[in-house]
């Protein structure tokens, strides 16, 4: 009986009609552009309900993300989530071991109690149950099992013998044999801590997780809970009795996951996204300095800043036009993308948390999915006009954020290319720092910056609020841009928002072209600095030029 109701909603859905169940009533919603025609209107009506029926299994709370229940079925053996899948997957064919890991370096200002250390990453992995879950696969499928807490080994490295170059020499080859060490997925576990310490008084604390385990955000919840722990055993103080999660688990939320993906609403997610989506670039048309096909994934970062007051300025005008900064900094860079391209339909990837239930916001795990947001840019709407209409776009997509990457992928029936990822290309990502450093009762743990060895991505704006100041990070692929092509695209960019700044009411398609010797100028009267500092506003550059 379910199969003909179940027919009938896809058959809907592929015409752009949502069907659902409220209250005992059947209602409708149709997507923009689409109609709801009298053959199928005749056909829903003919099974109403039916339909109700069917719809209104999928109504109860464990269908609802704010509703994930701690299930703890006693063998502790859970499905993967998708996201844990395709990190399965890929790690399978991964020839190097590595390439999944996920390392943070501390600079360790005062000396560390070395045994409070090993207690400290045992209680953070006794709490988290996702550090001490294994990955294996039977006849059937891939699946993760939760291992009972296990006493942690903690390296320790001793270079302080050595003079302080040949020291230092020394600490990096150790962080870099950590960083590519293969991590055992079917035995774990899923962290490794070192202890280094060196010639100099500051030492080093390297972390190295695998990321089928973490994403940044569950990062920032290991370390917070890692200086606690940390703090009350150096201070002799009791830990609660009750260290390990009460709520719910990663393993939860994959559990719920895989029963979502069998309800109406995963295949209206998917709906959404084909009509979002459909007849979109499979890749975009910016000029590469060499053959895609002879490029590998070797990476490289250019670095620029905006200062405080440059930030003040974008923020002023977003609030009054009642929109988000990332819905800025997605508009200025799709608009820069179509310059260089001399295209309008302008695809920008980006990573989101992925984390609507607020009961998710203290769990440890791979919650994070890439989002795809499509510029079909009409050049003859002013900058104001054209910020709202991406604002309002992008508030939808994020919507319909949890349909997971490879899903979106699979709906559109996209042949994947070898050499070219899926989609998209361009990334954007905008993040928030408050600090870079950890207080500890008797120490203090400064992030040390690693460099960037490998781009996914041909390259991918990583903007950054940083202490009132924005810090964009251009991550590249080396192989595809030279440092001077990112650079020009950098420059643009920012020129780009000096002149939306400027005139917000001005038509988009008469926003100036900033010449090479108008950019060379603005830069001079920065001191060709790479990064913006002091009172200099790039906006104001450009609009004493145009005098």
């Amino acid at each position: 009986m379910a199969v003909k109701e179940k027919q009938i909603i896809e058959q809907a859905l592929k015409t752009g009609v949502i069907l659902f169940s409220e209250k005992g009533k059947l209602g409708f919603k149709v997507m923009k552009g689409r109609s709801f025609s009298d053959e199928l209107k005749t056909l829903v009506k003919e099974n109403k309900a039916s339909l109700i029926a069917y719809l209104e299994q999928f109504n109860s709370d464990e269908f609802e993300e704010q509703n994930i229940a701690r299930i703890d079925n006693g063998h502790n053996l859970y499905p993967l989530s998708f996201a844990q899948q395709s990190l399965w997957l890929a790690n399978q064919m991964d020839e190097s071991g590595y390439q999944y890991n996920s390392s943070v370096v501390f600079e360790v200002k005062n000396d560390m109690q070395v045994d409070v250390i090993a207690q400290a990453v045992d209680m953070l992995i006794n709490k988290h149950e996702v550090l001490r879950t294994v990955y294996c696969k039977d006849s059937y499928a891939e699946y993760q099992k939760i291992l009972a807490a296990e006493d942690f080994q903690l390296c320790r490295a001793d270079f302080s013998t050595l003079d302080e170059l040949a020291s230092e020499e020394a600490a990096v080859k150790c962080i870099e044999e950590m960083r590519r060490a293969p991590f055992d997925l079917e035995h774990g576990p899923m962290i490794s801590v070192c202890h280094v310490k060196l010639k100099s008084p500051d030492n080093l604390l390297v972390f190295v997780l695998h990321h089928i385990t973490t994403d940044e955000w569950s990062t920032q919840i290991l370390f917070k809970d890692f200086a606690y722990f940390y703090n009350t055993i150096s201070r002799g103080e009791s830990l609660p009795e009750q260290t390990v999660e009460q709520g719910i688990r990663y393993a939860d939320y994959a559990q719920w996951q895989r029963k979502w993906a069998a309800s109406p609403a995963f295949e209206q997610y998917q709906e959404y996204w084909r009509t979002r989506l459909a007849g979109a670039p499979y890749c975009h048309s910016l000029p590469l300095d060499s053959l895609r096909s002879d490029a590998g994934n070797q990476g490289a970062v250019y670095t620029r800043q905006l200062s405080a007051a440059y930030l003040d300025d974008i923020e002023s005008l977003t609030n009054s036009l009642g929109i988000s900064l990332y819905s800025f900094l997605q508009t200025a860079l799709a608009l820069t993308v179509s310059r260089q391209s001399g295209k309008s339909d302008i695809i920008i990837g980006s990573a989101t948390a992925n984390r609507g239930n607020k009961a998710l916001e203290n769990v440890v795990g791979f919650f994070v999915n890439n989002i795809v947001v499509r510029h079909q840019i009409n050049d003859q709407l002013s900058v104001a006009e054209l910020l709202k209409e991406t604002d309002q776009r992008i508030q939808q997509d994020l919507a319909h954020q949890s349909l997971p990457f490879d899903k979106v992928i699979e709906a559109l029936n996209i042949e994947r290319q070898p050499d070219t990822p899926p989609l998209y290309q361009i990334g954007l990502n905008l993040g928030y720092r408050n600090s870079m450093s950890i207080e500890l009762a008797d120490a203090e743990l400064i992030i040390r910056p690693q460099a960037t060895e490998s781009s996914n991505f041909d390259f991918t704006l990583q903007a950054t609020k940083c202490d009132g100041a924005l810090i964009l990070e251009w991550r590249y692929n080396r192989q595809l841009f030279t440092a001077c092509s990112i650079a020009n695209i950098a420059l643009n960019f920012d020129c780009l928002i000096a002149e939306m700044l400027n005139q917000p009411q001005r038509m988009v398609a008469k926003l100036a072209n900033v010449t090479i010797s108008e950019r060379q100028k603005i830069l001079a009267s920065a001191n060709n600095a790479v990064t913006y500092q002091g009172d200099f506003l790039l906006h104001k550059g450009v609009e004493k030029q145009a005098q």
